[in-house]
């Protein structure tokens, strides 16, 4: 009542302060008026507004303390409606507690009262003198354990009687049985008879002297028995006289059974268990009780208390419809999640295949294809290179060949010498002799040569001049290592020259002689 009085205080301020603002704005065309000229709004050439100045009072601080009140009022609303729902919660579950106790207590009395009919005893009798009927009851019990046993020691002394009994007899019969078998005795043999009775006497004697112990244990142990059953005797009469029975059979009629007796004290234990937790369970309710009147506001009246659950009822509508657009807000985005999710990993797995390809590409691709090709061509040319070397090595000892660096490339395309005997100084190959160029480049056709040869057998080579601009000496050198390369491998080299000096060192030669009109002769000497 007080928030609607409160917001009803609002509106009216704020409709006041409205027309106020409204009236202020009139001030201002006010202030524009001039007499006997029209109005620059309506035209008019009265202005009656212009003769007086209207006074209005500022509401402004009186509205903003309302709308705080009406702020204040509004939260403990809704505080007090959470607090009255969480209480009426609690209050419905603990009727529905004390619903569930009072069926429990309900069926435990109908369980009493059928144990205490089947013991016949008083269910309304009090707590002591059930206790004191228990304790009788649980002497009776032991009492009746004590019988059972000397029951069974009575049974055992006739048994011991029943077998002495036996042994004097079995003894007489042996006596009778030895007296005429020794009057009827006829035999030839008398030595190995006797030999052999003898044996069976001695056996006898001292089966007679086990008996005789074994008689003396059990006359003892009757004895001892013969006493224990007086005593158990005793026992029983007392037992009688006190329970004013007729008779020791009229105890042992009374006497239940061991298994009812399990049953009875296994009941006993399981009501001392469910009276336990039936009386912490009302402890529990009264203090669940006694903390609900504490706090419970006895001046709140019962309109007020309605007034407050219909607006927390309203209000917890309002929450249960926002969790319900919160939810499918949520749904929607763990859908749009997943779905982003797999848009992701797709295009993870197609960022893998684009670096795998434009790793390609910056390596040997581009529009024209020149790239892959100075790639492969750069790894011919260290194979090359190698093989080259590996030739040189055999030839001379001095040089070695290398590519050269890419600022040596710009500057210069050819390839690069280390010269050994000069601490490997490099240099370009347009530096070398005209010998050392022809063994390089003998050395490069044979390395070109051992490549090829990997797929391809080669069993001849040719060398086509290249032998005019050697001195004597490396002449020599070269068609040296051309002798060696024919006797140790498979090929077949030929050498093409005009050089003189060749003549004598290749055995085996094709002659060309020319002859008028254009004729040529071909002849092999050896």
């Amino acid at each position: 009542t007080e928030i609607k009085t409160l917001k009803k205080e609002v509106d009216s301020l704020e409709k006041e302060i409205e027309l106020q603002r409204k009236h202020q704005s009139l001030e201002q065309y006010r202030e524009q008026l001039v007499p006997d000229e029209p109005c620059p709004l309506c035209g008019s050439l009265e202005h009656p507004y212009a003769l007086e100045k209207p006074y209005f009072d500022t509401k402004e601080e009186l509205l903003k303390e309302k709308k705080d009140s009406l702020k204040t009022k509004s939260e403990l609303t809704l505080t007090l409606g959470e607090k009255n729902k969480y209480l009426t919660k609690s209050i419905d579950e603990i009727r529905s507690e004390i619903d569930t106790t009072s069926k429990e207590v309900d069926l435990n009395n109908k369980t009493l009262i059928a144990l205490a009919n089947e013991l016949n005893l008083d269910p309304n009798k009090s707590l002591e003198n059930l206790k004191a009927q228990r304790i009788k009851i649980i002497d009776s019990i032991q009492k009746l354990e004590r019988s059972k046993q000397a029951f069974q020691v009575h049974s055992i002394l006739k048994d011991v009687e029943v077998s002495l009994k036996n042994w004097e007899d079995s003894t007489t019969a042996y006596n009778s049985l030895k007296e005429q078998r020794s009057a009827l005795f006829k035999g030839d043999d008398i030595n190995s008879i006797s030999n052999a009775l003898n044996s069976k006497i001695t056996s006898s004697i001292a089966n007679i002297s086990a008996l005789k112990n074994q008689i003396l244990q059990n006359k003892t142990k009757a004895k001892a028995v013969s006493t224990e059953v007086s005593e158990r005797k005793e026992e029983l009469k007392s037992i009688v006289e006190k329970e004013q029975l007729e008779s020791i059979e009229a105890l042992r009629k009374s006497i239940i059974s061991e298994e009812r007796a399990n049953k009875i004290r296994k009941r006993q234990n399981e009501l001392s268990e469910f009276k336990t937790r039936i009386s912490e369970k009302e402890n529990s309710l009264i203090k669940a009780i006694n903390e609900l009147k504490a706090k419970d506001d006895p001046q709140v009246s019962n309109e007020a208390l309605t007034l407050k659950f219909q607006a927390s009822k309203e209000r917890n509508e309002e929450l249960l419809l926002n969790i319900g657009k919160i939810t499918n807000s949520l749904e929607k985005d763990e859908k749009d999640r997943t779905r982003h999710q797999k848009v992701l990993n797709e295009i993870n797995l197609l960022k893998r295949d684009l670096a795998l390809w434009k790793t390609m590409n910056d390596l040997i691709g581009d529009a024209s294809g020149n790239k892959f090709s100075n790639f492969v061509q750069d790894l011919t040319l260290e194979q090359l290179i190698g093989f080259a070397n590996k030739r040189l090595s055999e030839f001379n000892d001095r040089y070695l060949l290398d590519i050269p660096t890419a600022k040596e490339a710009e500057k210069s395309d050819t390839l690069k010498i280390l010269d050994k005997y000069m601490g490997d100084a490099r240099r370009s190959v347009r530096t070398l002799s005209g010998g050392e160029t022809f063994l390089v480049s003998l050395a490069m056709a044979f390395a070109l040569s051992d490549i090829a040869a990997r797929n391809v057998k080669i069993e001849s080579l040719f060398i086509d001049e290249g032998f005019g601009t050697l001195d004597p000496e490396t002449l020599d050198q070269a068609i040296t290592i051309l002798e060696k390369m024919q006797n140790e491998g498979d090929k077949s080299v030929g050498v093409i020259s005009h050089v003189s000096a060749l003549k004598e060192r290749i055995t085996t030669q094709i002659r060309l002689d020319k002859s008028s009109l254009g004729y040529s002769t071909l002849e092999v000497v050896q």
